[in-house]
């Protein structure tokens, strides 16, 4: 069922994207609403069509934009020019900033089963993908990660999980992937603290080990700092582990990334961005910091522009109420002046609050900001001009 659904009539709908009650807290990437698919195909076809590629447009729409209206756009790229976009993406990027963009365009449950597949592949195992992803996924989560699972490898997670670990851990993977587990959302987080140390005690493959530390794992309600802390092991020390990077940034970003910032700057005394900022370099980094950015004000010189307009209208209403007061107790000739400032100072307003807000509307086209802003900046627009008109 999901296999068709997502690899052989390519029909995406916002399902495929955390189709599974998971608790969406605080995301850096949010819906765009409104939302036009053929826009964003265009958009995206223009930056990749004749010579050279225009990567900020590219990072401006998909990172602005969540995994199903991602899968939409894939589908509107393919019906209006027959092309695979993926296809096109993987063409005209390379290195980290490609592996960044296709796993940005990858069905989510499709995303998650290749990283468990990966880190059971070839000599030893990556617990720490493990424990990572089937800790942290609800029970309606993991059911769909396996029903992926199964049609992209044609074998069960669990027996693989079964071949691929062994001891305490084993049956703790094992008991995790048959998706039974309470998701009573009380949770005593003294007692995980607590367990969470047993477990770091232990040791994950120590024979012996207190099954009920290992399984305290699961309990990882406080998810912010457990992220935090694996995006700096995926960060400090010589070299980076860009796999464990992506794969944080992509999935967190719709669920919980401003509280792994908070937790990561806490905990490491620096903000995440800055990690990102000296660890990579290039389209690669600006992608990864458009992800766990949650702001679509990011043109340089709009804070200052908007303090400016703030100021005129303040100015604006000042004089206005001056001449409220003197036409009402002078005389004609003063009044007749103070109305020609007046007069003057409106015009003065309008035509800087009228250049802010041309500016700012050709911006937000630009950088492919959400509608929202766009429709508020040409209704203010639209009214300045009638207004200017007059």
């Amino acid at each position: 069922m999901y296999w068709e659904q997502v690899n052989k009539e390519k029909k995406f709908s916002a399902k495929m994207s955390y189709p599974y009650g998971y608790q969406q807290r605080t995301p850096t990437v949010v819906p765009a609403n409104p939302f036009n698919p053929r826009d964003d195909a265009e958009v995206l076809r223009k930056a990749m069509k004749g010579f050279g590629t225009d990567e900020k447009a590219i990072i401006n729409v998909l990172a602005r934009r969540t995994n199903a209206q991602r899968l939409q756009i894939a589908v509107e790229f393919k019906t209006m020019y027959g092309k695979d976009l993926i296809k096109d993406l993987k063409s005209e990027l390379s290195g980290n900033f490609e592996k960044l963009v296709v796993a940005m365009m990858t069905p989510l449950p499709e995303y998650y089963a290749k990283e468990l597949h990966d880190a059971m592949s070839g000599i030893g195992t990556d617990e720490d993908v493990l424990i990572e992803i089937l800790c942290t996924m609800s029970n309606q989560e993991i059911r769909t990660i396996r029903e992926a699972y199964q049609a992209i490898y044609e074998s069960d997670l669990e027996e693989d999980l079964r071949a691929d670990t062994s001891g305490t851990f084993k049956r703790m993977m094992v008991s995790l992937c048959t998706a039974n587990r309470d998701e009573n959302p009380s949770v005593d987080m003294d007692q995980v603290r607590d367990d969470a140390a047993k477990l770091a005690e232990a040791g994950e493959l120590q024979m012996g080990t207190d099954e009920s530390a290992f399984n305290a794992v699961l309990a990882i309600q406080d998810a912010p700092k457990y992220f935090a802390k694996q995006l700096n092991n995926a960060i400090s020390g010589a070299g980076t582990d860009d796999n464990s990077l992506m794969r944080i940034v992509v999935t967190r970003s719709e669920i919980d990334m401003e509280d792994i910032k908070r937790a990561y700057a806490s905990k490491y005394g620096e903000s995440l961005r800055e990690a990102i900022k000296d660890d990579t370099s290039g389209h690669y980094e600006k992608c990864l910091l458009a992800l766990i950015e949650r702001c679509w004000w990011k043109l340089r010189g709009w804070s200052a522009s908007l303090r400016y307009s703030k100021i005129v209208i303040l100015v604006f209403s000042w004089l206005s109420s001056v001449y409220d007061i003197l036409t009402r107790g002078i005389s004609k000739h003063v009044a007749c002046a103070w109305c020609n400032i007046y007069e003057s100072s409106t015009i003065i307003a309008l035509d800087l609050l009228y250049s802010f807000l041309q500016f700012a509307k050709v911006k937000l086209y630009e950088q492919r900001t959400n509608s929202y802003y766009i429709s508020i900046i040409c209704y203010c627009y639209s009214c300045i001009m009638n207004f200017r008109v007059i």
